[in-house]
């Protein structure tokens, strides 16, 4: 079990523009395989829980490993020549 204070989170706000290489990168330099999705509210700064990017989904959804070297930064770009390798 990992403990609340050492947990990976992104504002969801915070997420409008980002790419998924945005995401990998983010997860790479945390050695997270998972990054919590919060929002805040406004009024009470209460932060809510919206969603998670799991390394794992990730992966299936490009079809590409991305979990075997959380130690270095891939970028989509790197995936693809990765595959184009092959």
């Amino acid at each position: 079990m990992i403990p609340q204070a050492e947990l990976s989170a992104l504002d969801i706000d915070e997420l409008h523009h980002a790419k998924v290489a945005h995401i990998i990168e983010t997860m790479h330099e945390h050695k997270s395989h998972y990054i919590l999705v919060i929002k805040t509210d406004k009024e009470t700064k209460k932060q809510h829980i919206v969603g998670l990017f799991a390394t794992s989904q990730i992966s299936k959804q490009l079809h590409k490993e991305i979990t075997d070297s959380l130690g270095s930064v891939l970028s989509i770009t790197e995936l693809k020549k990765r595959d184009q390798q092959t």
